[in-house]
């Protein structure tokens, strides 16, 4: 029943609410809200979260929004509008049950850090990131890293002339039978350090 319509901030709102089983944040109004920072990190116990109501129109942050909400077998984030968000870094990661995930309309125009965006979602098996603009992109680190039961990572259209880092991007990831990196711009790329480690499933590469 939370009146949240002049809310700008919601970071850390449930931050390590470990033993929490239940959040029904259905009815929040988040149109005003900027900053979504770390608002679920470190939920283990929850197990159903509505956010597919959310208007994130307006949020800039969403590093770690739901990093470590490891019961969470589903979750709807397909009609976000992610337009404005600079900061993905860890957004949905370490969610152990979750199978699947929806980007596929996101808009990550703006988004700078991609920093372990999925990192560790060891059950998921798909993911369509294949329609992300990653033109603003300069941190790739870790980003699907130990994504082990993933069987396609379709990146070949990705924009990486600003990106500098990276490192174990695609590490652990050894049900991937393809990757396509062939047009990666790594002209301002510093570390490359275990970026395709223990994919050991992908018969051919080009680079």
């Amino acid at each position: 029943g939370f009146n949240t319509s002049s809310a700008t901030n919601m970071s850390s709102m449930f931050y390590s609410c470990v033993a929490l089983t239940t959040i029904d944040v259905s009815g929040f109004t988040t149109s005003l809200v900027t900053n979504m920072q770390g608002m679920f990190q470190n939920c283990p116990s929850v197990t159903l979260l509505d956010v597919s109501g959310f208007n994130t129109s307006s949020v800039t942050n969403m590093y770690a929004m739901m990093h470590n909400c490891n019961d969470i077998t589903s979750l709807d984030v397909s009609n976000w509008d992610t337009s404005n968000v600079i900061n993905m870094g860890y957004v949905i990661s370490r969610c152990y049950n979750l199978t699947s995930i929806d980007v596929s309309n996101w808009d990550t125009s703006s988004v700078t850090n991609m920093h372990s965006m999925f990192r560790d979602n060891t059950v998921l098996t798909t993911c369509d990131v294949s329609g992300f603009n990653t033109s603003s992109a300069t941190n790739m680190r870790h980003m699907f890293y130990s994504c082990v039961a993933l069987t396609t990572v379709d990146v070949s259209n990705f924009d990486t002339s600003s990106v500098t880092n990276m490192q174990g991007m695609f590490q652990n990831c050894p049900s991937v039978t393809s990757l396509d990196v062939g047009s990666f711009d790594t002209s301002l790329v510093t570390t490359m350090y275990a970026m395709i480690h223990n994919c050991i499933s992908i018969t051919s590469i080009d680079v």
